[in-house]
């Protein structure tokens, strides 16, 4: 048997191995979960219609034909746990790059939050989150 052979077979004994489920104890009762299936809302971000000008305006001829995103919902998920205030966005990109345009009502806007990579959401916050490789892991934070 050759060297190739046996490291073949050594990684196939130790996964046959680690597979192996134990029984449970007499009268313990198991009990699986059914599975959770995740459906996060989507966008769909169009190619800009004509160049965006970054001058802090939804000029009609760059957005009116971007549709809004569904209000944003509370960070923590829980049903019926509703913001004080309304925030939505609109993103379009083209060759240069990507433009969100967020349209939030927050008459008092403050932060607390003094140090790098600190956890802005405790504070008023609008953070964007890019995953390009959709592992929901290896992603950009603004």
């Amino acid at each position: 048997m050759n060297k190739h052979s046996f490291v073949v077979l050594a990684g196939l004994m130790i996964t046959v191995c680690s597979c192996h489920q134990t029984t449970p104890s007499p009268g313990v009762e198991v009990r699986f979960s059914p599975p959770v299936t995740f459906h996060p809302p989507t966008y769909i971000c169009y190619k800009a219609l004509a160049p965006i000008r970054i001058d802090g305006k939804l000029s009609p001829e760059e957005w009116d034909q971007v549709p809004w995103t569904p209000f944003f919902v509370d960070i923590t998920g829980e049903e019926g746990t509703e913001p004080y205030r309304r925030t939505r966005a609109k993103m379009v990109h083209d060759e240069l790059g990507l433009y969100v345009a967020v349209v939030m009502e927050e008459p008092h806007i403050w932060a607390t939050i003094t140090e790098h990579d600190a956890a802005v959401y405790m504070d008023n916050a609008l953070e964007i989150f890019l995953n390009p490789t959709n592992d929901t892991h290896s992603y950009f934070e603004y």
